[in-house]
């Protein structure tokens, strides 16, 4: 027999990507932490009902409105837990799903269309 050994690839996407999860969790990948969001620690959350978009908006502050960002242990994602807010804006998430977001330099947001 010749056996080959897998090398692992990892499941990380080089490439900016944010995942919603069944469960709520707005996921944000390390690629479009580094591009986009950097050391920011908070997040605000906007939606725009036309477009059916997410915005999300780094800020170094925290305030009564703004996200928590919490790193997984490797710190290869950071995560949001926006069940009710993506509940209040009517965003379906029974599937998990991912994004590819882009980034507005007018309203310096990351912009997620999810619909």
């Amino acid at each position: 027999m010749s056996f080959e050994k897998y090398e692992k690839k990892g499941g990380r996407f080089s490439e900016p990507m944010v995942s919603i999860s069944v469960a709520g969790q707005i996921s944000i990948n390390r690629a479009t932490i580094d591009k986009f969001i950097g050391k920011t620690k908070f997040v605000n959350l906007y939606f725009d009902k036309d477009k059916f978009a997410i915005g999300i908006k780094p800020t170094e502050k925290y305030t009564d409105n703004a996200f928590k960002l919490t790193s997984n242990e490797i710190q290869s994602n950071s995560s949001i837990s926006g069940k009710s807010f993506l509940k209040h804006c009517g965003v379906d998430f029974k599937i998990s799903k991912r994004y590819v977001p882009t980034w507005s330099d007018k309203e310096e947001m990351l912009i997620i269309k999810v619909g």
